[in-house]
């Protein structure tokens, strides 16, 4: 990753806000987890979504990821929480999806551990969808196929590469991108780097 492209003046910038931020995602996310919310927590979780979004958008390295943190932040203003408050999985997934985000923030703003952010976007990405198909079965919407299964996401093999040259580490992930039944989970120039990610 190319930190010169990440300042930190930018990351004092931004870490106040995300430590508010943060402390809300963690909130709602608990009252998801435990059943304990209404339409204005989902109003809520999504305005904060938003302004996840925004602080994103404020940095030529990180606002590739806005536009999935704004797609996101719409799909939760659409839940109607009557519905969706029935459905365990669901909950369960949109909960996880908060407290990663959370994580994935506080790493990055706050503790200033780098990971790729192609590596969150793409599991960011992946998540949402599968929240996407779980719900959309849940409510008898499911595509012939497609039972909301975990099970496709754990026959997959799961690379993670490790290679000092970026423009090697981008070739994977796009190359990998285009398989269906291979994910890339991450990836880091060096040995010390892999294990920071996995710490």
């Amino acid at each position: 990753m190319q930190s010169s492209l990440i300042t930190e003046e930018f990351l004092d910038t931004y870490e106040g806000e995300v430590l508010f931020l943060s402390q809300d995602l963690e909130e709602i996310s608990e009252k998801i987890k435990e059943k304990s919310f209404g339409q204005e927590n989902l109003t809520i979780l999504s305005q904060l979504i938003n302004d996840v979004s925004d602080v994103f958008l404020s940095s030529v390295y990180t606002q590739q990821v806005a536009p999935i943190f704004k797609e996101f932040s719409d799909y939760i203003a659409n839940i109607d929480s009557s519905d969706f408050i029935k459905f365990e999985d669901a909950t369960s997934y949109l909960s996880e999806i908060v407290l990663d985000v959370n994580t994935y923030i506080n790493l990055y703003f706050v503790d200033r551990v780098f990971s790729d952010v192609y590596i969150f976007q793409d599991s960011l990405q992946n998540s949402i969808e599968f929240l996407k198909r779980a719900y959309s079965c849940d409510l008898g919407d499911c595509v012939e196929d497609d039972d909301g299964s975990e099970l496709d996401f754990f026959l997959m093999t799961k690379i993670f590469v490790i290679d000092d040259s970026l423009a090697v580490r981008s070739g994977f992930r796009k190359l990998f991108k285009e398989m269906d039944d291979i994910t890339l989970i991450g990836d880091a120039c060096n040995p010390i780097d892999a294990f920071e990610v996995f710490k």
